[in-house]
């Protein structure tokens, strides 16, 4: 070829010139392993390209092809120009038509091996298998696996073929099932990244069976450091891998591979991308892969690695997006990076010679890692800076160190083995609870150590190390009655270090009165400790905040909420402040407390004139005197002016009591699980979270008792007494405190007003209604009916049905079925229902009742039976002038004449029989059985 005048020597592209075949093949099949192509219907086409300048008749005489079956029996052999069906020139290519062949037009499913021998460079060979129908049906997720919770899932396809085929599978792993002729259902178990089935006709006689692999990849990933890494096959994992974040900074060329694995094969993905995570609150970074082969995509860590180093968050995410086989991508976490070291069995043996300390560290780690120190942190000074030792990068799981005693004094430290960053300067922590990478030892034996502290000045420091260093129940509750009138606020942070130590660490049966004594030291100043506990918390990384946190909320938890607002703006609210300290407005007082803060570095945001910011102005609670009468108007009065002295709260006070009542809650849970025999100042903490949890939930219902008489007031005319209303509305309020979540950034009025209206609906529906209908439908009714008044008015007849149904915006059908529901139940009165303004006279006392109470008949029979008893103390004739007298069997009393006539003697004598009747009844005192019935 002439390019200018140069020439240069170009050699044609064979591969463009290869035969191929062209026909329905079966797409999603793994071909791997020497399995035939898969084609259905009818056998493919042939096509052999032509050369340039090629003749086709010669170049069909230069071709042979060659057919055998799938049991290896030839079935033609010629070439191409004497084939039985002839060939077509199409666009520069033989195109041969296999299935008009004479042997294939018999023979037309099954396998076959083609062959083609050519030109130089040029022959090819073909292994297919055609099957009558072959269709496929996978979900887009089954396409590329991503593993859940470490586990791949299982797969399920279905798959439809002939139904003079059947589908048989060639694996334990894999479970076929006949659904219906020609259709299959398959189940794969989730370790299997192929499906191996075979089919064949359902021909008794007929060997043939035609093989084929559903490929079924998923995603494996491993964590390398260099580019000369060996790795093998179990190194490779579907589990999320979990370093430390020392390792990525160390790591020479820290990379994490990715790759599709199909059977034993793996390739490198389409398109991903990895995604770092540092906190909810910040967008990812975003690491593009830096390599690919064909076996792995690789992405570069080392990207990461400022970011990691500035973050100070605990865990790192790293997640990989990929798109697979679906349009939206699949996102997975692959790799976690921790702060911890992988370190494990941390120890140190410790001997005192010649006033050193000659001591011998122990421990294993996963990573031969760089700069290395040894903090030693005292357990009976914690606020004390650690003693730092650095460790050589040589020693590798044991070293010896020699320290002076003046250096170490005897007692019970933790030791932390730590990194250090040359790049970055970054005080270390205290480790408040034991890690992998912490370990507790006592320096000396106890002899040693009870001397040391008699050395100890009796000064509020000396008073508190005492107190920790000492194992001693009597000695630690001596030197807690010695430090109680000596502490100022200037050992505030000093003491909550104290308490801090003493609650981490195993303590003895006491533990419980030594912290009450000392949250009692600590409360007396809470702006000291609030500006003690932002400078230890602020500069710490956030993950180690938690256990200062949660000992200022066990100690008050009104300061935790306002801990965490310094934490948003380095401010709190002067209102805040007063509720702490009362006499803030003093202004020796006040200087005090801003000059505390200040030196924590908090801003108090003041109010107009320094006082408190005006809160929300309370409803208006004057009542209609005409709906109420003097007494009832006496009551509510009064019960208006006791809920008008509860002050109303903030939006931030609402949450913060929220906040307090769920840690109740919680507290309550747990003080139900713990054992009741042990944990002392366990239960003592959880009981004052509970306690502190009670509390709030009475203030925040205190109030807003003016939120529910304000919201009872739409309910005057309901015909409810006002009191009831108000009770209804109080328990709707009770439940809208136990429902409220202040984290969802809405008000709580504004929350309780739905529940204390829903209450009251349904106390009325439940109370008035002799059928009680849901409260929805109850609304729905009140709605149709205030609707069709109004339309009423400005129609001046009634609204239809389609009216009321705009009116509504409701369906016709809506509307219809709302009218039913009224007409069956509006004629329905109550037994209970006054039928006057007296309000004693009700409907049930005014109907006749054809039948007797049950009740009403065992009691008249009981008093019969009594009666009988009573009379039969008397004798005959005057048990009969008793009964005829006051009527006892046919309830008609009679009168004197009448009973002489009956028993033909005269009326005097019957008035002397009954009174002697009368006078032995009240001898035998026989009155007192029927007292109960009078």
């Amino acid at each position: 070829v002439e390019v200018g005048s140069q020439q240069l020597q170009v050699e044609p592209d064979l591969t463009a010139y290869q035969p191929y075949l062209q026909g329905d093949e079966v797409a999603d099949l793994d071909y791997e392993e020497g399995r035939p192509i898969l084609y259905q219907g009818a056998l493919p086409d042939l096509y052999v390209p032509l050369p340039p300048q090629r003749d086709p008749a010669i170049e069909a005489k230069r071709w042979r092809l060659t057919i055998h079956d799938g049991e290896h029996r030839l079935l033609l052999a010629a070439p191409l120009a004497e084939v039985g069906a002839r060939y077509i020139v199409d666009e520069g290519r033989l195109q041969i038509s296999l299935s008009r062949l004479k042997p294939l037009q018999i023979m037309r499913q099954g396998q076959f091996e083609i062959a083609l021998r050519g030109p130089l460079g040029r022959d090819s060979a073909f292994r297919i298998a055609v099957v009558p129908l072959f269709a496929l049906h996978l979900r887009d997720q089954d396409r590329l696996r991503v593993s859940v919770g470490g586990k791949l899932p299982g797969v399920s396809f279905a798959l439809r073929t002939s139904e003079d085929w059947q589908l048989e599978s060639a694996s334990v792993s894999v479970q076929v099932t006949a659904s219906a002729p020609g259709a299959y259902r398959v189940q794969v178990a989730g370790d299997c990244s192929s499906a191996e089935l075979f089919l064949r006709p359902q021909e008794e006689r007929s060997r043939l069976k035609v093989p084929f692999a559903v490929p079924l990849p998923y995603l494996t990933w491993v964590l390398s450091e260099g580019q000369e890494t060996l790795l093998r096959d179990e190194d490779w994992g579907t589990q999320v891998l979990s370093q430390s974040q020392a390792w990525l900074e160390q790591a020479v060329s820290p990379r994490l591979l990715v790759c599709v694995r199909v059977g034993e094969r793996r390739s490198a993905l389409g398109s991903a991308r990895l995604l770092v995570s540092y906190s909810a609150d910040e967008e990812p970074q975003e690491l593009v892969p830096r390599g690919r082969s064909k076996t792995w995509t690789s992405f570069n860590l080392q990207e990461a690695v400022d970011s990691v180093r500035a973050s100070r968050a605990g865990v790192i995410v790293f997640h990989l997006e990929v798109l697979g086989g679906s349009a939206q991508p699949q996102r997975l976490p692959v790799l976690r990076l921790k702060q911890a070291l992988g370190l494990s069995d941390l120890g140190l043996q410790s001997i005192l010679v010649e006033r050193a300390w000659l001591c011998a560290l122990t421990w294993q780690e996963e990573f031969p890692f760089r700069n290395r120190q040894l903090l030693f942190w005292s357990l009976w000074r914690p606020w004390e800076e650690p003693l730092a030792l650095s460790i050589p990068d040589s020693a590798s799981n044991v070293y010896d160190i020699e320290v002076s005693e003046q250096r170490l004094k005897p007692g019970r430290y933790r030791i932390e083995m730590i990194l250090v960053d040359p790049w970055l300067e970054r005080k270390p922590s205290r480790p408040i609870k034991p890690t992998s990478a912490t370990a507790d030892i006592r320096l000396g034996d106890p002899q040693e150590i009870i001397g040391y502290i008699r050395t100890v000045p009796e000064t509020p420091l000396g008073l508190l190390e005492r107190l920790l260093a000492s194992e001693a129940t009597l000695y630690r509750l001596y030197c807690l009655r010695k430090l109680v009138p000596v502490v100022t606020p200037r050992e505030i942070p000093q003491l909550f270090d104290a308490l801090l130590s003493l609650v981490e660490r195993e303590t003895p049966a006491d533990s419980a009165a030594i912290f009450s004594v000392m949250q009692n030291l600590l409360l007396r100043e809470p702006v000291a400790l609030l500006a003690a506990v932002t400078r230890r918390s602020l500069a710490l990384e956030k993950v180690a905040r938690q256990p200062y946190e949660e000992l200022l909320w066990q100690l008050s938890p009104d300061l935790e909420p306002l801990l965490r607002q310094i934490y948003q703006d380095m401010s709190v609210a002067f209102d805040d402040l007063i509720l702490l300290v009362p006499g803030i407005t003093q202004a020796h007082i006040r200087a005090e407390v801003f000059s505390l803060l200040a030196e924590a570095g908090v801003q108090v945001k003041e109010s107009v004139d320094g006082l408190p910011s005006a809160l929300p102005d309370p409803p208006d609670l004057e009542l209609p005197d005409w709906l109420f009468s003097d007494q009832q108007l006496d009551s509510m009065r009064l019960y208006l002016r006791e809920i008008s002295q509860y002050r109303l709260l903030s939006v931030e006070q609402e949450q913060r009591f929220a906040q307090t009542i769920r840690d109740g809650v919680v507290a309550q849970r747990e003080l139900l699980r713990l054992d009741p025999t042990s944990h002392k100042m366990r239960r003592v903490l959880l009981e004052n979270r509970i306690k502190a949890g009670q509390d709030a939930r009475q203030r925040l219902a205190t109030a807003n008792l003016r939120l529910v008489v304000s919201v009872a007031r739409h309910y005057l005319r309901s015909g409810t007494d006002f009191l009831d209303l108000i009770q209804n509305g109080n328990l709707g309020l009770l439940r809208a405190i136990d429902k409220f979540d202040g984290t969802r950034g809405y008000k709580f009025s504004t929350y309780a007003t739905w529940w204390i209206r829903q209450r009251i609906t349904r106390a009325q529906v439940e109370d008035t209604g002799l059928i009680h209908l849901p409260v929805y439908i109850v609304e729905d009714l009140n709605r149709l009916k205030k609707s069709r008044a109004q339309l009423h008015l400005q129609l001046d007849r009634e609204p239809t049905v389609a009216e009321l149904a705009e009116a509504l915006t409701q369906q016709v059908t809506k509307i219809e079925q709302l009218q039913a529901i009224e007409a069956q139940y509006s004629h329905l009165l109550s037994l209970d229902q006054t039928v006057n303004d007296d309000e004693e006279t009700s409907l049930g006392s005014i109907i006749e009742q054809a039948d007797s109470d049950p009740s009403d008949l065992v009691i008249a029979q009981s008093l019969g039976d009594q009666i009988d008893t009573v009379l039969s103390r008397l004798s005959q004739r005057e048990r009969l002038v008793i009964e005829l007298r006051f009527g006892l069997h046919d309830s008609q009393a009679r009168t004197l004449e009448e009973v002489g006539q009956q028993l033909h003697v005269t009326r005097e004598r019957v008035r002397q029989i009954e009174e002697r009747a009368l006078r032995k009844l009240r001898l035998y005192s026989l009155e007192g059985a029927l007292a109960d019935y009078a």
